[in-house]
């Protein structure tokens, strides 16, 4: 069980981190007794994230911010805040506004907002792994698939699946969107409720990974290759 789950109180989840050994480097003082300027208690709501945006927290560090600008984009002016350590990153990121802004900005479209898993699964016999791709992209069946899938979260909505087979293999490529997010984990909870309802008619389907972007993007060279996420296209 972890501190979370065992505790009505947020502090006693971070009070644990003043027990963390400092990591100091061996031929530098320039760490202090925070380590990494780790602050443990004071200054932050902890309730905010327990159990929604961060697991078993200790603390907090601070970042500071910049702001580069102002970029022209779409006839829009934003300032874009920074939040970095590296030198000369938000100063060279404002000339490159300031060179847009220059030209006339950019403008930008929205080709593609999806994003994608691709579990592969294996069958004794390629017949059976035929069988599982007709069911799966028959149309009939998308209302069924679409029901199960977006039960894992509020916002994850399945947009399609698409199917390849490589001799007793299926690669199973699922792509929805995830609103404001990027949304892996629920995408992950999606196609794992698929797989699982899958087993139903399929018990002999043998799941190899849950995500095999590496075999569908690379090692497989089908049609059905597309990026992942977001894809804009931005012109100066």
């Amino acid at each position: 069980m972890t501190l979370e789950a065992s505790s009505s109180s947020p502090l006693p989840c971070v009070r644990p981190s003043l027990l963390l050994p400092c990591v100091r480097p061996a031929s530098s003082g320039r760490f202090n007794n925070d380590g990494f300027g780790l602050r443990t208690l004071e200054g932050f709501d902890y309730e905010s994230i327990l159990g929604q945006c961060c697991e078993m927290p200790v603390g907090y560090v601070q970042i500071p911010v910049g702001i580069a600008g102002p970029l022209l984009l779409d006839g829009f002016e934003y300032s874009v805040p920074m939040a970095t350590t590296e030198g000369y990153l938000i100063a060279s990121t404002n000339r490159g506004c300031k060179a847009i802004h220059l030209s006339g900005g950019a403008t930008s479209m929205l080709l593609r907002d999806g994003m994608t898993k691709a579990p592969v699964v294996r069958f004794n016999s390629a017949k059976r792994a035929s069988e599982l791709k007709f069911f799966l992209e028959d149309p009939e069946n998308f209302e069924t698939f679409s029901i199960i899938f977006n039960r894992s979260s509020r916002f994850a909505r399945l947009q399609g699946i698409q199917c390849a087979i490589a001799g007793k293999n299926v690669y199973i490529r699922f792509t929805c969107s995830t609103g404001d997010a990027m949304g892996m984990n629920m995408v992950s909870k999606g196609v794992q409720n698929v797989l699982d309802f899958l087993q139903n008619d399929f018990d002999d389907m043998d799941v190899i990974g849950i995500s095999e972007q590496s075999s569908w993007n690379e090692e497989l060279t089908f049609s059905l290759k597309e990026p992942n996420g977001v894809l804009n296209l931005v012109s100066s």
